[in-house]
Parts: structure tokens; sequence; C-alpha cells
């Protein structure tokens, strides 16, 4: 069962050999890697060349710069394994984790695969927290049975991103879905949630396999959702998904409430750094969209603020919580240097 390895580039020289080498230490066998250049102005083009001449198994494609989506969609239309495994160029797996991914694929057959992660925090450069999040359970699921857990797979992180994942790309060429290139935010989510919608098995691995790097400028979220016009409009695509998911399923309420908590999640976050002013603008966006009743539900204390016009008590409450949060990261970083030395 041969896996194409798909990884979307854009400005990560300093880590592509990282991301090759953790593929190849992870135990994983009879795979391709197909690395994206999505116009990289760094030194990718030059690492990509070393690297191509070190690895037979790896090809490099070049495009102009049209985002994250389009390179992922770009890497699936030249694929030619039988899974297919979406990787971030800034991230890694874990030595030997993937020793018998192909043994499982060979004799479960699973239209999905889906394993363990950990979530790594830097500061200055150093690795100062990981937390691994691993479903309680292992092994093959039937659609009735996965269904039935959606949203907890959701709530621990199994759903929304697709490089926990190995899925069978019959699945998603013969239901011709795709990654959605006008969207900048939990479009990774919308392209599982399609191809699970179309599986009906799945192989769960109740192991920690991948490492995702998390941006140490926590304010890339708050700075992509103010690219988008109007929050509220952005999410109809997550409630027709729900539609969508219920043609195949029946279902739709879990995919409807998982819709609400990344409504909520999102707008959360777009608050987060806001200005006075650009929470005004979010909060007239909620209360004139169709889906205000969900931050209510959520928060009732934060719609309450904003229904009455609170633009500056939300702006304290989130700067009280963001220095908080300096103080509780610098604690800890402070601490993981302590135990390295």
């Amino acid at each position: 069962m041969k896996i194409s390895v798909i990884i979307p580039v854009y400005n990560c020289a300093k880590h592509l050999e990282t991301i090759i080498g953790s593929l190849y230490r992870s135990g994983m066998r009879d795979f391709e890697t197909v690395l994206v250049n999505d116009g990289s102005t760094d030194d990718t083009d030059i690492v990509l060349d070393r690297l191509s001449g070190q690895y037979a198994e790896l090809r490099v494609i070049k495009q102009e710069n049209r985002g994250v989506s389009a390179a992922r969609n770009r890497g699936l239309r030249e694929a030619k394994g039988d899974y297919v495994f979406f990787v971030d160029a800034d991230d890694s797996l874990e030595p030997g984790s993937l020793a018998d991914v192909n043994v499982i694929l060979e004799n479960e057959h699973p239209d999905m695969l889906l394993f363990g992660m950990c979530f790594d925090y830097y500061h200055n450069g150093n690795l100062y927290r990981s937390d691994p999040v691993v479903y309680p359970r292992a092994g093959v699921m039937s659609t009735s049975e996965w269904a039935a857990e959606l949203e907890p797979l959701f709530r621990t992180n199994m759903l929304s991103p697709v490089w926990n994942k190995l899925i069978l790309r019959d699945v998603i060429i013969s239901n011709n879905i795709s990654f959605r290139e006008d969207m900048i935010e939990m479009e990774d989510y919308l392209f599982s949630v399609r191809c699970l919608a179309c599986c009906h098995r799945i192989h769960l691995m109740d192991r920690a396999v991948y490492r995702y790097r998390q941006a140490e400028d926590e304010r890339g979220t708050f700075n992509r959702l103010w690219r988008i016009d109007s929050l509220s409009r952005y999410m109809i695509p997550f409630y027709e998904a729900a539609e969508w998911f219920d043609s195949r399923h029946g279902a739709p309420d879990k995919v409807r409430r998982i819709a609400d908590e990344i409504y909520a999640m999102l707008f959360r976050e777009q608050l987060r750094y806001a200005s006075p002013k650009q929470i005004r603008i979010a909060a007239e966006d909620m209360l004139s969209g169709t889906r205000s009743e969900t931050i209510a539900h959520a928060d009732p204390e934060l719609y309450e603020m904003l229904r009455r016009r609170q633009y500056t008590g939300v702006w304290l409450g989130r700067a009280i919580s963001r220095t908080r949060h300096w103080a509780a990261v610098q604690v800890k970083y402070r601490r993981s240097l302590r135990k390295t030395r």
C-alpha cells in the first residue's frame, strides 16, 4: 500500500530537513513525498534541491504563491499512492511511530487511519511544553460506531486537522473532495469531515505519532480572522457541511453542534487581541447574523456585554487574560530551562 506524503511549503527552509528526516525515521515504508513549493522567497529552493539529491522518493513541484489549500490540492493531483498523508513543513513525526502502518493498511484496508499527536509549544526557539492528545480507543470502527462518537472525536482534536490522518485516495477522488481555496481558517476541518462522511471503516491508533509545532506568534489566527469580512457569513459552509453529512448519514445535529463550537471558538479568537473598535465590528456582525444564539449559549456573559455595547469592558477582560497567559508561559518556560540544565 503506497502512501503519498503531501507537504505544502512556504518559507520553511529551516524546518525541511527535520520533517523529511522524521518521515524516514518514523518507520513508514513504501511512500513518496510530494513537496509543493508555494512561491517561497527564502532559501527553500536551495534546501529542496539538496534534499531531492538525497532522497529518490522525493518530488518537488513549484507554483506561484496561492495559499496552503491550493498547495495541498496541487499535491493531491500529483499524488500516486493508495493513501494520502498531509503533513506541514514545520512539524515532525515520532521515531518508529509508523513502523506498522503499512501492515495495518494491507490487513484492514480502512478508508481512513487516524492517530494521536503532540502539541509542542516553543518560546524563544525552545520547547517548553508538549501536550500529547490520544483518543482512548484503538482498532477498526464501522460507520455506525464512529458516527456515534463524532463529537468526542472532534473534542479530542481527531477531526479538525488533516495531518493526523491517512486517507484512501480513492475516497477523495471518487467523491470529488478538495480543499476550499477561498477559506483561510478551519478549511482542513471541512476537508476532513467531508472525507469522513464518505468512509465506511476507519482505524484508530492509540499513540501520539505527529508532533505539531505551535506557532510562537500567537497572533497568527487573530490576524487571519481579521482578513475575513464577516465571520458569521464565513461559517455558512460549515452548516452546509452538516446538511451534506445529513444526506449521507441522517445525523445533522452532531455536525451542527460541532459547527457551533467552531463558530464560538473563532469568535473568541477574533476578540483576543482586538481593539475596542474591532470588538464593536465583530459584535455587530455577530448580532446581525443568523447564529447569534450560538454565542449567547456558548458565552452568555460575553454575549450580554456585547449586546449592551460594553466594548471597552470586553477589551479590558481580554487584555487581563492575555497578561495572565503571558505570565504562565514565562513560568513554564523558565521551569523547562531549569530541567534541561
